[in-house]
């Protein structure tokens, strides 16, 4: 990764407003299903219909995030557009189940730990609270590894029109990674750590303390140009 990289990644999201708008309409749109669903006020249909909407552009998102790191790959130097609805949420769908198959392992780890979290509790035994830390540990480093692993996953994916096959494809994981550098993906992997993680441990809390408007800076501004420029750099890096 090339410093001009970085200035090229800062630059990127702000080629299409637009499209950082639309994607922090689908941030918003989450976030107001989850104090929807936290309000006894509202109907249990109103929920249901808000929710299934949230799921589809939630799909939709992740197929054009997939389509960003693609034409990156291929040159572009600009956002796509939001078209062929069809294809991104076929890549979305494809995305979100290969992501889900990789966590999976790592969650049953944390769900083991909260278990025995609950059951420390009830009993006061210093083991069972042992056993409840150590697997919490477990799961967090078998997520950092497969967060960092997932990486190589995408970019194999893109490199083979979205296949689901080719996210199991390991030789051509290993063989794709090593291509890019391992230094190089790490690099990516830390930037995207400290923009999001000072994001919500330093920012995010005093952006929406802001009257009227903190929320949606934060939601339609901050969260989408920062997924874009970390997208992009995975994409450059590759390129």
């Amino acid at each position: 990764m090339e410093f001009q990289d970085l200035k090229n990644a800062i630059k990127y999201p702000l080629s299409d407003v637009k499209m950082i708008l639309l994607l922090g309409a689908v941030l918003f749109l989450g976030e107001l299903v989850n104090e929807v669903h936290g309000n006894d006020e509202y109907s249990t249909i109103l929920k249901a219909i808000l929710t299934l909407v949230a799921l589809i552009m939630s799909v939709l998102e992740a197929g054009y995030l997939f389509k960003v790191i693609e034409e990156t790959t291929q040159g572009s130097e600009s956002l796509p557009k939001f078209s062929n609805l069809r294809d991104m949420f076929l890549h979305g769908t494809k995305e979100i189940i290969v992501t889900f198959i990789f966590i999976l392992f790592p969650m049953i780890e944390i769900v083991i730990s909260a278990y025995f979290f609950s059951l420390s509790k009830i009993t006061h035994n210093l083991g069972e609270l042992n056993w409840g830390y150590a697997f919490l540990v477990l799961g967090l480093i078998s997520i950092m590894i497969i967060g960092f692993i997932l990486q190589g996953v995408i970019l194999n994916m893109v490199h083979n029109r979205g296949s689901v096959r080719s996210a199991f494809h390991f030789g051509s994981i290993r063989e794709k990674m090593g291509n890019v550098g391992y230094k190089n993906l790490l690099l990516t992997y830390i930037i995207a750590f400290v923009t999001f993680g000072s994001l919500i441990l330093f920012f995010s809390d005093a952006i929406k303390n802001i009257p009227f408007v903190g929320v949606l800076i934060l939601m339609f501004f901050i969260e989408p140009y920062l997924l874009l420029f970390n997208i992009r750099i995975l994409g450059l890096v590759d390129r």
